[in-house]
């Protein structure tokens, strides 16, 4: 805790001599968010992005603290931006596939993890989703066995897809 009361005093000194810096701004924000404050997260986010509005980091990393404080509303404007800037991160997809959830829209979160793994087809956790998302929203056990069967060729050893299939 004494690391992270030392680095946020560093990072306002270094906005005290630098006010429009924009990377001490969100890596303030980064701190905040680590230590449980969302609230001062989120205004560190914010005047990231009036400071850099292209700063697609600060958009996703606003939506994360937006998300934790349970504003899933928010938290999705921000992680459609920060796919909208960078459409080749998978993380981006991802975040918004869990705040589809979290809204109870599970087309659009099964679309987002679809995209997410595509971006990264060797994302087990993604694919755990996915196969959970088949079997327990959609009934779709053909798929949930595709996904496990997916998982299976990366990691052998996984007891999750072994249980599904009927593996011992």
């Amino acid at each position: 805790k004494g690391m992270w009361s030392e680095a946020i005093v560093c990072y306002q000194q270094a906005l005290q001599l630098k006010p429009d810096f924009a990377g001490a701004e969100y890596n303030l924000g980064n701190t905040c968010r680590e230590c449980g404050r969302l609230s001062q997260a989120v205004a560190c986010y914010q005047r990231a992005l009036c400071l850099k509005p292209d700063f697609s980091e600060a958009h996703d990393n606003l939506g994360v603290a937006l998300y934790y404080q349970g504003r899933l509303d928010e938290a999705l404007v921000w992680f459609t931006k920060k796919v909208e800037k960078d459409p080749t991160n998978y993380n981006g997809y991802l975040n918004l596939a869990y705040c589809y959830l979290g809204l109870n829209q599970q087309d659009k979160a099964l679309e987002s993890f679809k995209k997410s793994l595509e971006l990264k087809p060797d994302n087990k956790d993604v694919r755990h989703r996915l196969a959970y998302i088949y079997i327990d929203n959609i009934k779709d056990y053909v798929h949930a066995k595709e996904q496990y069967e997916q998982i299976l060729k990366l990691d052998s050893a996984d007891c999750d897809a072994k249980g599904f299939l009927g593996f011992s």
